[in-house]
């Protein structure tokens, strides 16, 4: 009885203790910031170098398709927001990643600046839908009393991304940036659909009430209010 009552909350089972699925969530959703920071966002530097380099083009053009990207998060959130209440969070992220690892395809073959500017586009656009916007939406659906913590948590996911841009620096080293897009994409696909796929919808749709109450609590005081 005991452990239907902690199903009832959420609760899963892992290595024989019981967790609140709420805070695997969060850990995926750190994990796929991580990755579009470290392989993107505070990555695109040492591209833009590269891509001086190798093409001769100004770094005010290579700044522009940068600050496209920005523009971009600010004219999608509308249709963002949308797209998640109507299809959940779990479908616009795996979207957003689906063309954020096909940008990066597309960017690993770039021969002209038309190319770039297409690349780059999709990657803005997927970067977006799988982004905070989502997972923050994602995340409240699951916290009601320690929802801060979790955002909180959700959110070191960037600057640690930003911790790591040298492994990308090495890897556009040792080998060529257009390789590091190739692995980028696949490491998208590897890693942050199954993380993605594994961010379930809120509760109440799926049979459970909610964070589970602190020792103390009353299970009848303390469902978490979902936001559907």
């Amino acid at each position: 009885m005991k452990d239907n009552k902690r199903n009832s909350h959420g609760m899963v089972s892992i290595g024989g203790r019981q967790v609140f699925y709420g805070w695997l969530i969060v850990g995926a959703c750190l994990v796929i910031q991580w990755l579009a920071s470290v392989l993107w966002m505070n990555s695109y530097g040492v591209y833009a170098i590269k891509l001086q380099h190798e093409f001769g083009w100004s770094m005010t053009v290579l700044a522009g398709a940068f600050a496209m990207i920005r523009l971009e998060s600010g004219l999608l959130g509308p249709i963002q927001g949308w797209m998640a209440d109507r299809y959940g969070p779990r479908f616009v992220m795996l979207l957003g990643i689906f063309l954020f690892s096909t940008g990066m395809v597309l960017f690993g073959f770039v021969d002209s600046l038309t190319g770039f500017f297409v690349s780059v586009a999709l990657i803005a656009v997927g970067s977006s839908l799988g982004g905070w916007a989502t997972i923050s939406v994602a995340i409240v659906n699951w916290f009601d009393k320690h929802r801060s913590k979790a955002i909180a948590l959700a959110q070191l996911g960037f600057p640690l991304g930003g911790l790591c841009v040298p492994l990308v620096t090495l890897g556009i080293d040792a080998f060529s940036w257009r390789t590091m897009a190739f692995v980028s994409a696949g490491i998208l696909i590897a890693i942050a659909i199954p993380l993605a796929i594994a961010i379930l919808p809120p509760p109440k749709r799926i049979g459970a009430l909610g964070e589970k109450p602190l020792p103390g609590e009353d299970s009848n005081t303390s469902e978490t209010t979902v936001l559907q």
